[in-house]
């Protein structure tokens, strides 16, 4: 595999510079994730609950509630797979802490 490197245009990286106060390597990054606007990006950057989507806007989010009710409900087990990366690690962690 080989790495490419594409240039940000100067413009964007500037303007998320000065409106967030990051150094260019930051803004750059920010715009190569798709994140030119500096609204977007202070959000990105500084995350609060508020800001996130909606859980059952995923596809069968209501289905998978209400199995797993129904299973707890039931005495059923209830396995729990994660990977083992950092948000794989912490979210299973987290599921099996709410879960018990």
């Amino acid at each position: 595999m080989r790495w490419t490197y594409t240039p940000a245009p100067p413009g964007p990286v500037r303007t998320l510079c000065r409106e967030l106060s990051v150094t260019p390597i930051i803004a750059h990054l920010l715009f190569q994730r798709g994140l030119d606007d500096p609204a977007e990006a202070e959000r990105f950057l500084n995350p609060m609950l508020r800001n996130l989507d909606d859980p059952f806007n995923l596809v069968h989010m209501d289905r998978a509630v209400k199995r797993l009710c129904e299973a707890m409900r039931g005495g059923e087990e209830i396995v729990v797979f994660g990977d083992y990366d950092v948000d794989g690690i912490t979210s299973t962690v987290l599921l099996v802490s709410i879960l018990r």
